[in-house]
């Protein structure tokens, strides 16, 4: 839904204003967690991802990790300025900008 489409979003740019963020060398160790990669199947897989989404698989499995960081991180601190800084930061934002963002 679009509500998901702009949470997603902020919560990606909410994790990288703190300072989250997923390296190559980190997307590349999820990717090949897998023990029977085919890196035959897996070219084939993204070249088809991207003809049938518009965007890479990888920048989307990225997303995924950068949030999944972050939301370990907010149960971990449990804190609630996390909490009211992300609120605060979601009612700063220009909620047109990221519905544009779906990945």
């Amino acid at each position: 839904s679009q509500r998901q489409v702009v949470q997603r979003s902020l919560t990606k740019q909410f994790a990288r204003t703190l300072g989250f963020s997923v390296g190559d060398e980190e997307l590349a160790r999820e990717i090949l967690r897998d023990k029977n990669f085919d890196p035959v199947a897996y070219r084939n897989f993204i070249q088809y991802f991207y003809r049938q989404n518009g965007f890479s698989y990888e920048d989307l499995a990225r997303d995924d990790l950068l949030i999944q960081k972050f939301q370990a991180w907010v149960q971990k601190t449990q804190s609630p300025l996390v909490e009211a800084w992300y609120q605060q930061f979601a009612s700063q934002a220009d909620v047109r900008s990221y519905v544009q963002d779906t990945r």
